[in-house]
């Protein structure tokens, strides 16, 4: 089961690669994270994957519109980063 889903996943990001390459959209490899978000008590590594010949690094979190989003799903990441903003404007109102 877990090989069927990994085949599935692979030929979804091949073809997201081939509709950019339709489309006159270039992916950059470089700037491209995967993030995997697996629940399951027994996970198996992943070999990486690759776009366009190029390894794509694995990220634990990444920022997407203002919000931290983590491997696990929590927000605790997300929260500190407004809390420390709150923080920082409060501290200029207080003067």
């Amino acid at each position: 089961m877990f090989q069927a889903d990994e085949t599935a996943y692979r030929r979804e990001v091949a073809r997201l690669v081939s509709w950019c390459g339709h489309n006159n959209l270039q992916l950059n490899a470089q700037k491209t994270v995967e993030m995997i978000v697996d629940f399951r008590k027994v996970t198996a590594p992943l070999p990486p994957l690759a776009l366009m010949d190029s390894p794509i690094t694995i990220a634990d979190s990444f920022r997407f519109l203002g919000t931290t989003i983590t491997r696990d799903l929590k927000w605790e990441q997300t929260i500190s980063s407004l809390i420390k903003k709150a923080q920082q404007r409060m501290f200029f109102l207080r003067s």
